[in-house]
């Protein structure tokens, strides 16, 4: 729900004026004078469409997915967390970068989380297994190609790309973090689930010795009687 509200978000705020979303952009020297709600709302603006597409929709979609996975006040709080956490390193550790806009570190972050939900929630081998391993893979390969072309100096890659590259970076390792967070939450969960009575060819699943043996109509309980007797 939380992705999904987000994606909205970030098309609402593409209907604005240019002046009113430059207010919202990532402007470094801005941060510096105290405007820090940039560090916040810079996730919401975009430089093109294309970027909003692409953005908004792996928002929207793995927030479809992650709704049956985490209650919606967690994962509002983690992206209220990680939205200027990531700001804040672009701020200290590239200052060459003057502006930025997009959503790509939050969708990476979701990524991260869908993929690791769907893996460890899934029974092994079932079709959501595998869907979130190759969520997973899709992730390492896009950025492990990215990596490529931006540090091997045979290729020429854009400041752009570059930029990209570290945000989603970060988003991923806050996914990282954030899903051992509510991994940690809801291990409870999963170990609440009622176990089946019964084996997959139909047989009955005999009872662990100290579980509570259901009473039947015959059988009830003896009151005790407290005092001696007279």
């Amino acid at each position: 729900m939380t992705g999904m509200l987000f994606a909205i978000a970030c098309w609402a705020v593409w209907s604005l004026s240019p002046a009113h979303i430059e207010l919202l952009t990532y402007d470094r020297q801005a941060v510096l004078d105290g405007q820090w709600w940039r560090l916040w709302t810079s996730h919401l603006t975009h430089y093109s469409r294309f970027q909003l597409i692409a953005d908004s929709t792996a928002l929207f979609s793995l927030g479809l997915i992650l709704r049956f996975y985490t209650r919606f006040l967690h994962l509002l709080f983690g992206f209220i967390f990680a939205m200027p956490v990531m700001m804040w390193l672009l701020l200290v550790f590239m200052p060459d970068v003057q502006s930025y806009r997009g959503a790509t570190g939050l969708a990476a972050m979701s990524w991260m989380i869908t993929s690791w939900f769907l893996i460890v929630e899934s029974r092994s081998l079932s079709l959501k297994f595998w869907t979130g391993y190759l969520l997973l893979s899709i992730l390492l390969v896009k950025m492990f190609v990215e990596a490529v072309a931006v540090w091997t100096p045979f290729l020429m890659a854009s400041e752009g790309l570059e930029l990209m590259w570290t945000v989603q970076a970060v988003g991923a390792l806050l996914g990282i973090a954030l899903f051992n967070l509510y991994d940690r939450i809801y291990i409870g969960r999963r170990k609440s689930k009622r176990r089946p009575s019964r084996t997959p060819d139909g047989k009955p699943i005999p009872l662990p010795l100290n579980a509570p043996r259901p009473q039947t109509a015959g059988s009830r309980a003896v009151p005790r009687v407290s005092g001696a007797g007279k």
